[in-house]
């Protein structure tokens, strides 16, 4: 009887935020927009979508043990796939904020990842 195939990975799992300006951006200015907070991190998406097609999946990463910390612990659980990943409780979980204009480019981004670099 042929067995499902069991992926283990190791990488990125942490918190994702795009805000997009509402109109013209102007620097150095407050811009009405949106704001908006996913999980997200290339081997936690890769993972989950192939979690929905019934392959098993544990994921080694590492968070911090922070609010955001839970939140991503929480995907991870509700996503099916096995959480492997150590947590830092002195330390903040990884996050990438994203600042988009109202054409849908990038303005800025900005990389809060220290805690990968361990």
């Amino acid at each position: 009887m042929p067995t499902s195939p069991n992926i283990l990975a190791l990488g990125g799992a942490h918190i994702d935020r795009r805000g997009q300006v509402s109109g013209p951006y102007v620097p150095a200015a407050s811009n009405p927009g949106i704001m908006r907070e996913d999980v997200g991190g290339g081997v936690f998406n890769a993972l989950r979508s192939i979690v929905k097609r019934g392959v098993s999946a544990s994921l080694l990463s590492v968070r911090g043990g922070d609010a955001a910390g839970e939140t991503v612990a929480s995907a991870i659980d509700e996503a099916g796939i096995a959480d492997l990943s150590a947590v830092f409780l002195d330390r903040t979980t990884p996050s990438y904020t994203a600042l988009i204009d109202s054409e849908g480019e990038l303005i800025v981004g900005f990389a809060d990842m220290g805690l990968y670099d361990l």
